[in-house]
């Protein structure tokens, strides 16, 4: 599951999420949580969870399948099953059948896509997914080009690319992910991994690394 994912999910348990920073070599590690020094690498970076494990699922099912428990059934089964077959009863149990035997992390996706398609009951959500979003008024894109060229004030080439990024994203309801693939190893920084998620698509592992030519990784 991508990072994205699993900080709503966090959210959705009312816990806090670890945003942390380590180290290499000079400087002190430190945490959004207030953390610094070694504590971020003997807490921060195993607080987390990662919804793999029977723990995780059992939290969710407290919070989400027990309150939610028709919703939430109905909800993965017309994922699950043809439209043409929704009102069958046998198909039903077959789908509870293969819920049952799915591993954690694939219950711990159900919950997540049931949680962003049902907004409105976990308002916690909408809070933080509007955290994330920058509100910038409208530009001129001809204006824009005449305040670059006379040197004028105004969103810079790297603004602009992020405000039509977000954009992007949120019209196709995508979200990207980059992390370190192997924190606190020497060529940490040449190893970057990207994970792309579009519906229940998802495009992992593109690393990012190779593009880089062993100048300044920062």
């Amino acid at each position: 599951m991508i990072e994205s994912r699993r900080k709503i999910l966090t959210v959705v348990l009312g816990e806090k999420w670890h945003d942390y920073k380590l180290s290499q070599g000079r400087g002190i590690s430190t945490c959004s949580c207030g953390n610094k020094g070694m504590s971020v690498w003997d807490i921060c970076t195993k607080a987390n969870r990662t919804f793999t494990k029977p723990d995780d699922y059992e939290a969710l099912q407290e919070k989400v399948i027990n309150k939610n428990g028709p919703e939430f059934i109905l909800f993965g089964y017309k994922q699950w099953v043809e439209p043409v077959w929704v009102d069958d009863f046998d198909n039903m149990i077959c789908y509870m059948d293969w819920f049952l035997g799915c591993s954690v992390e694939e219950r711990c996706e159900l919950i997540c896509d049931f949680v962003k398609a049902n907004p409105h009951l976990f308002p916690k959500v909408v809070e933080y997914l509007a955290s994330l979003v920058t509100i910038r008024p409208p530009i001129n894109a001809d204006c824009k080009r005449q305040e670059d060229a006379v040197g004028g004030e105004g969103m810079t080439t790297e603004e602009m690319f992020k405000k039509e990024l977000s954009e992007l994203l949120r019209k196709y309801d995508c979200a990207l992910s980059a992390e370190d693939h192997w924190q606190g190893y020497a060529e940490c920084g040449e190893d970057v991994r990207m994970t792309v998620e579009f519906n229940d698509y998802r495009l992992s592992d593109v690393d990012l690394g190779r593009y880089f030519d062993g100048g300044d990784k920062t």
